[in-house]
């Protein structure tokens, strides 16, 4: 299975939006009750107009370009004539999982990539989200439900900054000609853990924190028919960029990530079927907060009831 769609990113820095590409592929083999799946998810911005880099290549031979994810041509910036067309970002997915008995269980390799370095090479192949599952689905016991993941983005083909005869600084999500980068009404497009900010060494928003080491635990299960319970919870280590580590020094001045902060964010969900004894009414009770050094501790708590009427 796989497909191709072309779009538009909308920012108000950019005086021309820049084009979005993206394509995805999966290879999956089913045995008996083992399946195995390998993947592609790639996305490229291109072409539109910045201020600091006038009109950006954008005809058809350029889109073929950005497709096969090769270097740009004499009109392209000098570091695109060298490295790759656009800014690129994906993932290579592998996984497995075997179903029997009603209990599924999965694991997962999701290897990001910024440039060619991480696509085609593995420069960073130490970075990764790395997950396993496991999913009574008869419902058999208190939890039923229950999914792991770590997340490591540290190594980003390597700590030196990228040169004629060195690869590093991927610098996830971020990028020197669409200085939005992938963030969409001040949000990262990817993983939550990245974060906006700025700073003296890029003052403008860009995502300020992109190496990331975290734990996230999520399970669900019931006390009975009537009432069923979700958690989530994550911890991370933040660690900011290469680049802006790199350039405040340089600058002699303070970093705000020179330790690492330290984050737990958590959500608990109860919900209550036929409420009152009312056939067609569920009630659902979230509560969730933010504590650490990465955001202003915070708690808060949802209500919601919903009326099924069927």
């Amino acid at each position: 299975a796989g497909g191709v769609s072309h779009g538009l990113m909308q920012d108000d820095s950019y005086l021309a939006n820049p084009y979005l590409h993206e394509k995805w592929g999966y290879l999956k083999v089913i045995n008996n009750q083992f399946q195995f799946h390998f993947g592609l998810i790639h996305e490229a911005i291109w072409g539109g107009r910045t201020k600091e880099h006038g009109d950006l290549p954008n005809s058809l031979s350029d889109f073929v370009k950005v497709f096969f994810v090769s270097k740009g041509g004499q009109t392209s910036a000098i570091n695109e004539i060298i490295n790759t067309l656009g800014n690129h970002l994906g993932v290579w997915d592998i996984g497995f999982s075997h179903l029997k008995g009603g209990i599924y269980i999965g694991a997962y390799i999701q290897h990001p990539f910024e440039d060619q370095s991480g696509a085609r090479w593995l420069l960073n192949w130490k970075d990764g989200l790395y997950g396993f599952i496991i999913d009574d689905r008869l419902k058999r016991g208190l939890i039923n439900k229950l999914n792991i993941e770590f997340i490591y983005t540290m190594n980003q083909s390597g700590s030196f900054e990228v040169s004629d005869s060195t690869y590093g600084w991927d610098d996830y999500y971020n990028h020197y000609i669409y200085l939005a980068g992938w963030t969409n009404n001040d949000r990262s497009i990817g993983t939550p853990f990245a974060t906006l900010g700025t700073n003296e060494a890029r003052p403008f928003k860009h995502i300020e924190n992109n190496r990331i080491k975290g734990f996230h635990i999520a399970f669900e299960g019931s006390f009975n028919k009537k009432v069923s319970f979700k958690h989530f919870s994550s911890l991370t280590k933040n660690y900011g960029t290469y680049y802006d580590n790199n350039r405040l020094k340089i600058l002699k001045l303070p970093y705000k990530f020179d330790s690492p902060l330290v984050q737990y964010s958590a959500l608990i969900e109860l919900l209550i079927k036929d409420f009152l004894n009312y056939e067609k009414i569920d009630l659902g009770v979230i509560y969730a907060f933010d504590k650490g050094d990465l955001y202003r501790n915070s708690s808060g708590f949802e209500f919601s009831i919903k009326y099924n009427f069927k």
